[in-house]
């Protein structure tokens, strides 16, 4: 009996033995794992900064290489710089000349197009300022429109028109005029009525004369002040503008009139 508690004793210390030594050859290996690690970590910050470093160091000799190619370049055309220079100083009269003919040129050009267009939309400004006035002398009320009147020259900065529109039920109507540089016959001024009702709803109606191909286009967008007005784009010969312009004018003129309040009293 007790030679079988000895013998299984020593199975148990060979058992314990092997296992002891099993997890020290763990520990062991995992602590060289970690060091093989860390030590590939230190190498792989090292190399980046290294590499970090002779990107600078890269850098730095194609900014050098480049300038000294720019300075390079610079030197070849030294000569011609020289040149230009005095060239432009003798010719510095005959070119301030040619600028000036230019600028009186494109200053004649604004002044040619605007008096082009400027009767078209005059037209357009009183033919609402005198319906609105014959309207209220009728009703009694004092509401009118006082346009102002158009500039010769559209196109400079304190050429800006504005001409508002107030009626009884907060709507109001903007008119202005607007003209790009350079002046081009192909972009004309145009004139722009924008429509703003007393709800919130707004509208623009956008005038352009265009007289080499003698027509006048309307852009119509937004909801107007007519329930059924002219959508999306009207177009029509120069010399029949005033009946079109008259009947769409007019008829945005008395929608917006009869949706004022007490509008059905008068």
């Amino acid at each position: 009996m007790n030679g079988y508690v000895v013998t299984a004793f020593g199975i148990l210390i060979i058992a314990f033995g092997s296992w002891l030594s099993f997890y020290g050859q763990v520990i062991q290996r995992k602590a060289e794992t970690e060091k093989a690690q860390k030590k590939a970590d230190s190498m792989t910050l090292a190399l980046n900064e290294k590499l970090q470093s002779l990107l600078v160091a890269v850098g730095a000799a194609k900014s050098e290489e480049s300038k000294k190619l720019t300075d390079e370049k610079l030197r070849t055309i030294q000569d011609d710089l020289q040149k230009w220079a005095a060239d432009f100083a003798q010719a510095r009269p005959a070119r301030r000349q040619e600028v000036e003919e230019a600028r009186s040129a494109a200053l004649q050009k604004e002044f040619r197009i605007s008096a082009q267009v400027s009767p078209f939309y005059s037209f357009a400004i009183r033919f609402i300022e005198e319906t609105i006035r014959a309207y209220v002398s009728k009703i009694g009320e004092k509401q009118g429109v006082e346009a102002p009147k158009l500039p010769d020259n559209l196109y400079v900065p304190d050429a800006y028109v504005n001409v508002p529109i107030n009626f009884r039920d907060g709507a109001r109507w903007e008119i202005t005029i607007d003209a790009q540089r350079p002046a081009r016959e192909d972009i004309p001024p145009s004139m722009t009525i924008r429509f703003a009702s007393g709800m919130g709803n707004f509208g623009r109606a956008r005038f352009r004369v265009f007289v080499l191909q003698q027509k006048l286009t309307i852009d119509l967008d937004g909801n107007l002040p007519d329930p059924a007005p002219y959508q999306g784009f009207v177009e029509c010969e120069l010399p029949a503008y005033e009946g079109t312009v008259r009947t769409l004018l007019q008829k945005q003129i008395e929608a917006q009139l009869l949706s004022s309040p007490g509008a059905e009293k008068n």
